[in-house]
């Protein structure tokens, strides 16, 4: 035997097998003797692993003894024969369409093969995360034996994965159970004359193998769109997809179901079910037992028996928002709502029950929402959000068929919990909630989106109020808001003395995330309303009312004046709210802003958090506010105008530029832009790129618009090598399932980002050495505000709160 060791005189891709410089004996390893190791190099200087990429060409053809590789790659587009191969971790072949592989015994441990054309062996072992996955075209594989020892098996995005063992021989399938290793049945819907499959053709994982048509998962197991994992029946001598036979997911097993419709007859799930993306989900009967967890976004259609844990928007990602139940919902078991990713500044997830459900619902996000459409058969108990430190309870219900305009709510409980009850006239609903409530816990609104829609209402659980560090005006200068007391004599805007009667005081901690967005302070920058308004950085609750002189003085909340730049919600992990009540409602200065003084309008225990008394309609009279209040229409238009302006003349600006660029593992990568497209080279080795930029909010220009944050906005993707190879990724390609909605409009499609959008490396699998991606766009007119570079930061100390209006 000759041993081959893989010896170049400098690392990288596009070498030549056929090249005797690489190799330790100066000649070519291409005998049956030969034993060639293609081991881990590593940069003397640093320690870095510097990776190769070995070719077998096209109409070549190598035979060796044995084949070892350990953190490269072997490219083989012609003919490879070897005794025995071995896979170390990060150990590859990646075989083109029309190569052919053959090896007595192969073992993949951490590593994997790519596998295209044919593939043939007498033992095959795919250990510790081992992978073969179909490549360009797909492959026939056909094996004595094949194992998954914590391996997986992979195919459909570009091919079918179709192996054969003897009857019996694949250790995995006995008796209809997949038992270990983890199957990915990926449709990416690429055209099928780059995967070799014609619509209506099985797609995905074809198992030749023995051991029954699938009926129980003991493994994790993926399926996208029309992809799936298929067994051969000898009986009728054709494959037989796996969700028509499937009844059990059993305690150590997972089924994940991506974009798509998925069929079940009767499931049984002593497992895990994950829906990710647009998902439909049909069955005859759903039973999840007490070990049983299904999570995730899209659509179940069927009864469900529910004595599990049904998590929403967990695993799920970005879109859709929501989870609908359309059959009734028996059981014992409990649902989460979950919070959404820290790009989404948008609602919640939302929980859609269409019929009777038996099932307890708790909210574990503020902006979580629950639609109930059957309300008189709601018998669950609701657990609102508690998130904070003070117990502050929220969340959101939607009761189909209850009409908001003559509903009233009424609620009588204890410390732990009590009875919601809402009446509209014509029907009576009431909710079991737990937790401690009063009456001024509940508000009621319109739930419904178009005024076609059936009438609901909608019960918001929340809280409002005021904070700490605002300097306020008194007798004595200015002082801080906390240090004050009821006594002091306090400044109004005319110039008058007030005397303080009540401080309010109620901190929240824990809501640094964005799924607590409501109740983050909104900054006013230093200046923003006018010279010295404010005269430094105030910070206000978003319900908190300012005093703008236009055709007189009036309040308007300032969360209806955010534009993102001069005026914008910014996040805090703690924040204390304060408010100060004087003899009559008046206007304050705060940090020298003119805003007002605490109203009582039904909240005053919130701040204490005790009370149980409705505010009364007198409470909420407008004729008691020290000025005309007004929260959107033309006025409030003008005024966001006028703000505007002022922030051009501080030295903000608006700029179109998103900041466009991909960050390749760790690394930022900027690209070449001309109008509504952009270019980026990166390596084809890399494994994380993320392309990302700047967002904006339509809102922010337009009260009335979308309150989505938006990126930039794609109508598809080409992905190139400057050679052969080139793919083209259409909008409605699965990857862009993680960002908003598809829109269409004048025979486009198109897709806005939300800021940060993660590519799947299999779309450059194959691609050589460098990896040119180009991003088709649509010209928006979506601008941010930029702020002047050196503006002297005035902001609070993240210790440090203003007053919100409670």
């Amino acid at each position: 035997m000759t041993t081959y060791t893989y010896t170049p005189p400098s690392p990288g891709y596009g070498k030549s097998w056929f090249d005797p410089l690489i190799w330790s004996t100066g000649t070519v390893p291409n005998a049956s003797d030969a034993d060639v190791f293609i081991n881990t190099i590593t940069n003397i200087g640093t320690g870095e692993v510097q990776n190769s990429g070995i070719n077998i060409a096209a109409g070549s053809s190598v035979t060796v003894n044995s084949l070892f590789v350990e953190n490269n790659a072997v490219f083989l587009l012609g003919s490879l024969t070897a005794g025995d191969l071995t896979l170390g971790g990060g150990g590859s072949i990646s075989m083109s369409e029309g190569a052919a592989l053959a090896a007595g015994d192969i073992t993949v441990t951490g590593g994997a093969i790519i596998a295209a054309g044919t593939l043939g062996a007498d033992n095959v072992v795919l250990a510790d995360g081992g992978a073969m996955t179909a490549g360009q075209g797909g492959v026939v594989a056909t094996f004595d034996t094949l194992t998954l020892n914590d391996g997986s098996l992979g195919g459909g995005a570009y091919g079918n994965l179709s192996l054969t063992t003897d009857p019996g021989a694949f250790s995995n399938l006995v008796n209809g159970v997949l038992d270990g290793g983890t199957y990915n049945a990926t449709d990416f819907g690429l055209s099928s004359d780059t995967t070799g499959v014609q619509p209506g053709d099985p797609q995905g994982i074809l198992l030749n193998v023995g051991g029954g048509n699938i009926t129980s998962l003991l493994a994790d197991v993926s399926l996208q769109g029309n992809a799936s994992i298929y067994s051969f029946d000898t009986t009728s001598n054709s494959y037989v997809d796996m969700t028509t036979t499937l009844q059990e997911i059993q305690q150590e097993g997972s089924l994940t179901l991506s974009n798509g419709s998925f069929e079940f007859g009767a499931l049984d799930i002593d497992g895990a079910l994950n829906l990710t993306g647009s998902v439909l989900v049909s069955s005859s009967s759903i039973h999840i037992s007490d070990t049983g967890v299904v999570g995730g976004l899209g659509v179940i259609n069927g009864p469900v028996d529910n004595d599990g844990v049904i998590n929403v928007g967990m695993p799920g990602g970005f879109s859709p928002s929501s989870l609908s139940i359309q059959g009734p919902l028996t059981g014992d078991g409990v649902i989460h709502i979950f919070g959404r990713d820290h790009f989404t500044y948008g609602s919640g997830y939302t929980l859609n029950i269409a019929g009777a459900s038996s099932n307890d619902v708790i909210f574990d996000d503020s902006r979580a929402t629950l639609i109930i459409g059957d309300p008189d058969s709601f018998t669950g108990t609701l657990t609102p959000y508690a998130g904070t430190a003070d117990g502050t309870l929220a969340g959101n219900v939607v009761l189909k068929d209850v009409n908001f305009s003559s509903a009233t709510a009424s609620y009588l409980g204890s410390a732990t919990g009590g009875t919601l009850t809402v009446n509209d006239g014509t029907s009576v609903v009431t909710l079991q909630l737990s937790g401690n409530f009063n009456n001024s816990s509940f508000a009621l609104s319109e739930g419904r989106t178009f005024s076609s829609d059936p009438p609901t209402t909608k019960i918001v659980i929340n809280y409002v109020c005021f904070v700490t560090g605002t300097l306020i005006r008194t007798d004595r200068g200015d002082v801080a808001v906390e240090e004050l007391a009821v006594g002091d004599r306090v400044m109004t805007a005319s110039g008058a003395l007030q005397p303080v009667t009540w401080i309010g005081q109620r901190t929240l901690t824990g809501i640094a995330d964005a799924a607590q967005a409501a109740a983050w302070p909104v900054r006013v920058k230093a200046g923003a309303f006018g010279t010295n308004r404010p005269d430094r950085d105030l910070l206000l609750s978003a319900g908190h009312a300012v005093c703008v002189d236009v055709m007189g003085e009036m309040f308007v909340p300032v969360g209806r004046l955010v534009n993102g730049g001069t005026i914008a919600r910014v996040p805090m992990d703690t924040v204390t709210y304060w408010h100060v009540e004087l003899d009559q409602h008046d206007v304050l200065l705060s940090n020298n802003l003119p805003s007002e003084s605490y109203l009582d309008v039904g909240n005053r225990a919130w701040f204490s958090g005790l009370g149980t008394d409705l505010p009364d309609a007198a409470a909420q009279d407008s004729g008691r506010y020290a000025r005309p209040f007004v929260d959107n229409g033309p006025i409030v238009e003008a005024i966001r105008l006028r703000l505007a302006e002022q922030a051009r003349r501080i030295g903000w600006a608006d700029t179109s530029d998103m900041d466009v660029h991909l960050v390749v593992d760790g690394v930022r990568v900027d690209g070449d832009m001309d109008g509504d497209l952009a270019r980026f080279i990166f390596p084809a080795t890399a494994r994380e790129v993320v392309l990302r930029s700047h967002c904006f909010v339509p809102a922010h220009a337009d009260i009335e618009g979308d309150q989505r944050a938006l990126g930039i906005c794609l109508t598809g993707l080409t992905l190139s090598d400057g050679l052969r190879a080139e793919r083209t990724v259409t909008i409605d390609h699965a990857m862009f399932d993680s960002q908003h909605a598809l829109e269409q409009g004048g025979g486009r499609q198109w897709r806005w980002t939300k800021g940060a959008m993660r590519l799947d490396p299999a779309l450059w699998d194959g691609l050589r050495s460098h990896v040119i991606l180009r991003l088709d766009m649509l010209a928006s007119s979506g601008r941010r505000w930029v702020a002047p570079v050196q503006q002297e930061d005035m902001s609070m100390p993240a210790s440090n709160v203003v007053a919100l209006r409670a």
